[in-house]
């Protein structure tokens, strides 16, 4: 049993690159500009976009489960805290659901934290 949006499958697998213009990420032949305020997308695979905005299905690159939820539940199952709705992940399989490491969850939290200040820069800066 599959979870669905009620939308045409796609696979949105996203490649992370950096440009000149910042990350930018490849649907097919397609690029475009991923949004600074949610970097952990790259540590997941997007399946299908939500109907209503916000919500996708995605699959996450480390455990492999697959989630329907939008952007904050993915931070939380990547970096916590717990009892944000969605479970912690716990690592690749072969991790012996140890979690993954404090250095790449310090990692995470790095790429967030500083997403979070450039975002509210520029909120004070409008």
């Amino acid at each position: 049993m599959g979870l669905s949006c009620g939308m045409r499958v796609f696979l949105f697998h996203l490649h992370p690159r950096m440009s000149s213009q910042g990350l930018v990420g490849e649907v097919g032949s397609q690029r475009f500009k991923i949004d600074k305020g949610s970097p952990l997308w790259k540590y997941t695979t997007r399946i299908e976009q939500c109907a209503g905005g916000g919500g996708y299905i995605w699959k996450c690159n480390f455990c492999q489960n697959q989630y329907r939820s939008s952007y904050y539940r993915v931070k939380h199952h990547l970096i916590g805290p717990t009892g944000q709705g969605i479970s912690m992940c716990e690592g690749p399989p072969e991790a012996g659901k140890k979690g993954l490491l404090a250095p790449q969850i310090a990692g995470m939290l790095k790429e967030q934290e500083e997403a979070d200040r450039l975002v509210s820069k520029a909120k004070k800066d409008k």
